[in-house]
């Protein structure tokens, strides 16, 4: 399994590319956590649509007790890196999964 950042799942629908994604990754094998859910629903409020293509083709993984705690200790330890970073990090630890991100202080986690 794969979590998907926000940007990098913002770009490709902008560019009505998700297919592509899915077909690269195979759609069983990505996901968004909530929190990163909940920053995809941002633009929405600005009149953007592109997010409805991500929530209806990319599946949201719930997390577990001990994914929310280690997001926690993230919390405390750097607080460079946003509550979807912190998440997705979190969750790749706990359930040994792949992040793939743009964002150059989540990566050197």
């Amino acid at each position: 399994m794969i979590i998907i950042d926000t940007d990098i799942l913002s770009m490709f629908a902008k560019a009505d590319a998700l297919d592509l994604l899915l077909k690269f990754t195979g759609k069983a094998q990505i996901g968004m956590t909530p929190a990163i859910a909940d920053e995809v629903l941002v633009p929405l409020q600005y009149g953007y649509d592109f997010p409805l293509q991500i929530l209806a083709q990319i599946p949201i993984i719930p997390i577990s007790a001990s994914v929310g705690e280690a997001s926690v200790q993230l919390q405390l330890e750097t607080a460079k890196l946003g509550r979807g970073e912190r998440e997705a990090i979190a969750f790749c630890q706990v359930e040994k999964v792949l992040f793939a991100t743009n964002d150059a202080i989540a990566r050197k986690f």
